[in-house]
């Protein structure tokens, strides 16, 4: 689109808290739990330089700047996207994510796929309205966020695709590492450790005849195993090349889409109002992918054409970045 990129390089301190590598927890009196303690930083550690690296390999990051400068150094800020807007995980309204550096000679300010999580029912509806004012051009990742934020402003807000679904998978195959299993292997995935998830996905290695290979989000006593410590190029390899995924992610099973890959999500019962999978699923045709823990597997997964929805929603996602940035 013609535009110099820099990535905003700001961390919120609730991110720096919840992906802390330091967590060191020495007790002289517990040795044992002091070298599980030990051994767990060093796979944190390793895993938080293997980010770093791709960082500064892969992204053009700006230099550290004050939210007071963004109106001076950019014609053009977008915000976005994966859970910006959920309150509950922000720990608020930050001031970032909401657009609070606007001024009178601002630059654009556009949302892009801004999603809520939970579909926002415990926003502050008023303050909500205000902070909407912030943006030029406002658009959210799924139907129900739409629906909720609709009545707070005047503004068309437009559902766009993940930044993710915006590149096919070839371009995601340039992100991924070596292979690291040789062996035929069950990938299992989610954000945060769940026991029950687990021996579930065990149990369908099992069935299929695979390894099964697994890692989550956070390290911790319960999810730390040998390949706990890989980065996001070893992530993108070890699900293109696995032989199956079952996942609890939303970026997970977009990754798995869009490597072609046969998989299943198991359904997030604590979490029934969270649609980010469901929408997804529902605009490609593949909402059958979504399994209760312990349910039957669907047929094997065959991979046709693109839906033309997704088509559309893709061309639709790009006309809605060139139109706000004027184009």
């Amino acid at each position: 689109m013609g535009y110099d990129v820099e990535v905003i390089d700001y961390a919120p301190d609730w991110v720096k808290e919840e992906y802390d590598w330091n967590k060191f927890q020495f007790n002289i009196r517990k040795p044992r739990r002091t070298i599980l303690s030990f051994k767990l930083l060093l796979k944190r550690i390793a895993r938080y330089r293997k980010f770093n690296n791709f960082i500064k390999n892969h992204l053009n990051l700006s230099p550290k700047v004050n939210i007071n400068d963004l109106a001076s150094r950019y014609d053009a800020v977008v915000v976005g996207s994966d859970q910006v807007w959920n309150t509950e995980i922000t720990k608020g309204y930050d001031d970032w994510y909401w657009g609070k550096f606007k001024k009178e000679n601002s630059p654009k300010i556009i949302s892009y796929a801004a999603s809520m999580g939970w579909g926002g029912s415990s926003l502050d509806a008023e303050k909500v309205q205000s902070l909407l004012e912030n943006f030029d051009s406002i658009s959210v990742r799924e139907p129900n966020s739409k629906k909720y934020l609709d009545p707070f402003t005047t503004k068309d807000i437009q559902i766009t695709l993940d930044p993710t679904l915006l590149h096919n998978n070839s371009f995601w195959h340039e992100f991924k590492s070596n292979k690291l299993i040789e062996k035929p292997y069950l990938f299992y995935y989610c954000a945060k450790g769940n026991y029950d998830d687990y021996l579930f996905a065990l149990k369908i290695a099992k069935e299929k005849g695979l390894e099964l290979v697994y890692i989550y989000g956070f390290i911790d006593v319960m999810t730390s195993n040998e390949m706990a410590a890989t980065g996001p190029r070893e992530f993108v390899s070890m699900v293109a090349n696995a032989d199956f995924v079952v996942c609890r992610s939303f970026h997970g099973t977009v990754l798995s889409y869009l490597m072609q890959k046969d998989f299943v999500v198991i359904e997030r019962q604590e979490d029934k109002d969270d649609d980010r999978i469901k929408s997804f699923l529902s605009m490609i045709g593949l909402e059958s992918r979504i399994i209760p823990r312990g349910g039957e597997l669907p047929e094997p997964l065959e991979y046709g054409p693109e839906t033309q929805q997704f088509k559309e929603a893709r061309e639709r996602s790009i006309n809605f970045l060139k139109s706000s940035l004027g184009e």
